[in-house]
């Protein structure tokens, strides 16, 4: 018995010479990109840091999430067990808020779901404000600006704003200290259009927070 004929698989034909050159081209500018990426991701040199701000280059790496330090987000600080050791740090603000209607809204920045730029900008906004909590005179900064911005847009009348961290050692062997915490807290009071903050040192005591207009102002009082 003849076994029936098949029909040739038809032969792709290859990409043109210049839609190679065009591929080969982008490879070889992503390699670059990645090269530039790590070469100068910590300690770079001159030539290193005015290759990684190429204008082309800044807006590429950005997409790739590589526009940042490996380290960016580690505290070089230490817990209470463990002095001296490195930790992987989280922070995010947490506020509780009462609505004009009398119910409560709980809200979270950065918070899961948000879209990737936005969540970048409030991740580096309570980085920035973690900095700044020894100095009395900047620590209400930020936070005085997200209670703000819960006054104008969601019409609060009085709540809680923190700061919290969440730490992680990357030291072998050190257990973590996964419990979120406040680092700091305070108060959110409306005055017509002032919105003011009241720092919490304590459950039993309280005292305004700095205020963040101008450093020359009343210690304690945060408004505008």
């Amino acid at each position: 018995m003849t076994r029936p004929a098949t029909a040739a698989l038809p032969v792709p034909s290859a990409p043109s010479e210049g839609r190679r050159s065009l591929i080969s081209f982008l490879l070889f500018l992503h390699m670059f990109a990645l090269t530039v990426a790590v070469a100068s991701n910590e300690l770079p040199s001159r030539l290193e840091r005015n290759l990684r701000n190429t204008p082309l280059l800044v807006p590429y790496l950005k997409l790739l999430a590589m526009d940042l330090s490996y380290a960016f987000n580690l505290t070089y600080g230490y817990m209470d067990a463990e002095r001296g050791t490195v930790q992987d740090t989280t922070h995010w603000f947490e506020a509780d808020v009462k609505l004009p209607d009398g119910s409560q809204l709980v809200e979270r920045y950065p918070a899961a779901g948000m879209w990737f730029g936005r969540f970048r900008h409030f991740d580096n906004l309570a980085r920035r404000a973690a900095s700044s909590m020894d100095n009395t005179t900047e620590e209400s900064v930020l936070p005085h600006a997200i209670a703000r911005h819960l006054v104008e847009a969601r019409g609060a009348t009085s709540g809680t704003i923190r700061l919290m961290r969440s730490d992680l050692p990357t030291e072998p062997f050190v257990l973590p200290n996964l419990t979120p915490h406040a680092i700091y807290e305070a108060r959110i009071l409306r005055a017509g259009e002032r919105v003011e903050l009241f720092k919490i040192e304590s459950a039993a005591d309280t005292v305004p927070a700095a205020k963040p207009d101008t450093p020359a102002a009343t210690p304690g009082r945060s408004g505008k």
